[in-house]
């Protein structure tokens, strides 16, 4: 019983913060290895939504998981066109820089 906290706090190691993590981290990092921000898709394709840290795509119904079609995306407009479902959605570009899909 007491063996196991031992190997716990040998697993832990200080940041520079002072906070305590755990070692090999970086399996958020590879999670979204092989993603791409939705600003660089290809039109007419779906794709799944890995990751959305805007609020306010988030609030519109962009969540991870969720199948996004890409409708019109030229790099020369500051808008994307998607569809989730049946809704068509207007996303800046800047915002549609910040969400990963896959």
């Amino acid at each position: 019983m007491f063996g196991l906290r031992r190997n716990f706090k040998h697993s832990i190691s200080a940041n520079c913060c002072g906070n305590q993590q755990r070692k090999g981290g970086g399996q958020g990092e590879r999670k979204f290895r092989n993603c791409i921000s939705l600003s660089e898709t290809l039109e007419n394709n779906k794709y799944i939504v890995r990751l959305n840290p805007d609020k306010q795509t988030m609030e519109m119904g962009i969540a991870s998981g969720s199948v996004i079609f890409v409708h019109k995306n030229d790099i020369n407009e500051a808008n994307l066109v998607v569809g989730i479902g049946e809704t068509r959605l207007i996303i800046p570009r800047k915002s549609a820089e910040l969400i990963k899909v896959k």
